[in-house]
């Protein structure tokens, strides 16, 4: 039966409760008790997964996004939000309010099912989780055979910061010559990223002394409790500074345990994610609600819905999700993504950090460094551009070419975009390497601004857009996409070499392209001449 147009707050607020409000609140309700009971069942009862906090992050946000898509988009589709018709915000607040407690669960559960050790030796350990406590009467250790493993990351939404990062591990000593328990200690000095590139080598040596004399100085009999470094990238680094320490050869691989002293009092260790848990769940439906009291039914739209009619935001989200499939039009820039996509999952399925890769582990996949290049390892001038450090990285990268591939395969064709492609992306890494000697880098970059170079060859030919604006197209996404990226290139530790070098050969290929089809014009252009 169609629903009037003409209908009572009342009923609108009955219609707002029962297709978008309380659909979005079990929704959200029964997300949590599911995967929070999964993860339980998998990770503590059968102990057959082992995810690192790092991935558990950006799994929850995959998943997310999986139950949005699924069940909430469409429910919030039906609302009138205002004369813009926007409705961006509340599909934000809707994903938020399941991520935000559902993160908070996973880390309740952690901190939930940790167990406290109290016992006069660790020898007495038989059986230890990630996570938990031991309270340790005696313990010595070695400090003669203390190890380091320095790092540097950026930080920050513009990448302003550097953090420098010093990751010490010291052996416990035991009845056992395997040094299984290590005592980990992670410090860190944060500085601007001009200021660090201006006094690279000063500020690092003056860290490593700063850091030098305050791990002498540390005491971890100190603090009352010892805790299992949980699995995440930062274990990761602790496992690569054990090589570094003079006991390595001793050291039964894949059987460390990580301590980190802590003073937090057990008893207590889950009260705040308890806390949280409750304010952020019970406080974002209520944000929802009242903003779902201000707006109204599309009516239309909830026929549509109720008689399951898609909407031009179905279709769209259709074109989307099938965009990755190759097919005519983007399939080169569609496999390129698969690649990409492929290559890193490989990367993290290894132990690879989802967030920080070690500079070791990048060139295990095939990153680029000049040392290597010239010792005859050039196939890393090509497979360097598959390769992403962190999924930051990746998904900037992956956005990119999907806005720049989409247009430019469209316009010249599968077999000259991979052409260009190939062809900018090893041009950008020659340029990398002829201006940087030290440092590996890595990412599809150089490839991306290969295809802004074209863009800029067809401003340049004056290339009319023939009413579709392609022409301005061009010169928006040379402006925004390359244009923001070389200038916060300055600041940061972008590899902008890459970038100039990509955007010039794909500016040469675009007028050899031009030139190649003015010598030899298509038949159908002969005819029209």
């Amino acid at each position: 039966m169609p629903i009037k147009e003409d209908v009572p707050k009342l009923n609108q607020l009955i219609l707002k409760l029962r297709y978008v409000f309380i659909p979005i609140l079990i929704t959200i309700i029964l997300s949590i008790l599911i995967l929070t009971s999964l993860h339980w069942y998998l990770d503590y009862e059968l102990d057959v997964v082992n995810i690192s906090t790092d991935a558990m992050y950006w799994i929850l946000i995959a998943v997310v996004l999986i139950i949005w898509a699924l069940f909430m988009r469409k429910r919030i589709n039906l609302l009138i939000t205002g004369k813009w018709n926007d409705r961006g915000l509340l599909h934000f607040l809707a994903a938020g309010a399941l991520f935000v407690p559902l993160l908070i669960a996973q880390n309740y559960l952690v901190e939930r099912t940790a167990n406290l050790y109290e016992v006069e030796s660790l020898n007495e350990i038989e059986q230890i989780r990630d996570g938990d406590y031991i309270q340790v009467q005696d313990f010595k250790i070695n400090r003669n055979a203390t190890a380091c493993y320095y790092n540097v990351h950026t930080m920050g939404r513009n990448n302003e910061d550097v953090s420098l990062n010093a990751h010490y591990v010291i052996p416990i000593e035991s009845q056992h010559t395997n040094y299984q328990f290590w005592i980990a200690k992670r410090l860190a000095t944060k500085h601007g990223t001009r200021e660090y590139k201006n006094n690279q080598e000063y500020l690092w040596r003056k860290f490593q002394k700063e850091k030098e004399i305050e791990i002498a100085k540390f005491n971890p009999h100190e603090f009352k409790y010892l805790k299992v470094v949980l699995p995440s990238d930062t274990r990761v680094i602790f496992q690569s500074a054990i090589s570094y320490s003079p006991v390595y050869n001793n050291v039964k691989q894949k059987f460390q345990i990580f301590l980190e002293p802590v003073n937090d009092d057990f008893s207590k260790r889950y009260q705040g994610e308890q806390k949280w848990f409750f304010i952020t769940l019970i406080g974002s439906q209520l944000v929802l609600f009242i903003i779902f009291l201000f707006l109204r039914i599309d009516l239309g739209r909830l026929e549509k819905y109720r008689k399951n009619i898609s909407t031009p935001e179905d279709e769209e989200l259709k074109e989307f999700l099938t965009f990755i499939i190759p097919n005519k039009g983007h399939y080169i820039t569609s496999s390129m993504i698969i690649l990409n996509l492929l290559v890193f999952i490989a990367m993290v399925s290894s132990g690879v950090s989802i967030m920080n890769p070690l500079t070791k582990d990048l060139m295990q996949f095939g990153a680029l460094r000049y040392q290597e290049v010239m010792a005859g390892e050039y196939w890393r001038i090509l497979t360097a551009g598959f390769i992403h450090i962190g999924i930051i990285h990746l998904i900037m990268n992956l956005f990119s070419l999907i806005i720049t591939g989409s247009i430019v395969e469209a316009v010249i064709g599968r077999w000259r975009f991979l052409l260009l492609y190939l062809v900018t992306l090893i041009g950008g890494n020659i340029n990398s390497l002829y201006w940087s000697h030290t440092g590996a880098s890595a990412g599809a970059s150089g490839a991306v601004f290969g295809l802004m170079g074209w863009m800029i060859s067809q401003i340049i030919l004056n290339k009319k857009d023939e009413g579709d604006g392609s022409r301005l197209a061009y010169i928006i996404i040379v402006l925004v996409f390359g244009g923001v990226t070389l200038v916060v290139g300055l600041f940061n530790n972008s590899n902008n070499a890459a970038h100039l070098g990509g955007m010039a050969v794909g500016i040469l290929m675009g007028l050899g392209f031009a030139f190649y089809d003015w010598l030899f014009p298509k038949k159908e252009e002969v005819r029209k001449e």
